[in-house]
């Protein structure tokens, strides 16, 4: 049986919330997960796909920042599924969002030398890309042109989760 992509979100925020001391195991499952999920868009592209906008749809801000660390293996492999989603996150509603997934690409966008387009490159952009999503950041944090996400379905299933383990834990 497959993980659905909510379960998996809902299996990165608890292994990422859990408290280091008690479980010592957490470290390096969380780190199996990251990894997993990085090169989840070579291995099944769909289900990344899926998973990477699952993420990209939380209702907190950290999730979204995280899979925007996260995609660039996933535009490397789609292009037009990982543009879209850079697009999503640099016009977020959380200006922390915004910057922490725009400042990485930021360096490859504004400068046109030879290392630049191989940055570009590794980010699975163009100098196109790069200048579409700079323009998008700047009207979104200046000018408040920010892209809000529904999050009504997972902030249900969370709390749903939550409710789960809080009584599992009373047992």
């Amino acid at each position: 049986m497959r993980l659905q992509p909510l379960e998996i979100f809902i299996m990165r925020r608890y292994v990422h919330d859990m408290p280091l001391d008690g479980f010592p195991g957490c470290d390096e499952l969380a780190s199996e997960l990251q990894r997993q999920l990085t090169v989840l868009p070579q291995t099944n592209l769909i289900f990344a796909r899926n998973v990477y906008g699952t993420f990209a749809q939380s209702p907190y801000p950290i999730d979204r920042l995280n899979v925007g660390l996260m995609f660039r293996s996933l535009t490397r492999v789609d292009h037009e599924t990982g543009l879209a989603l850079w697009s999503q996150l640099v016009r977020d509603g959380n200006p922390v969002v915004r910057r922490d997934v725009f400042e990485p690409m930021r360096s490859h966008v504004d400068s046109a030398d030879g290392s630049v387009e191989e940055g570009r490159a590794q980010e699975g952009l163009t100098l196109a890309d790069g200048n579409q999503l700079r323009d998008e950041f700047i009207r979104a944090h200046y000018l408040g042109g920010c892209h809000v996400v529904g999050h009504a379905a997972i902030t249900d299933a969370l709390r749903e989760a939550t409710h789960s383990v809080e009584s599992f834990a009373r047992i």
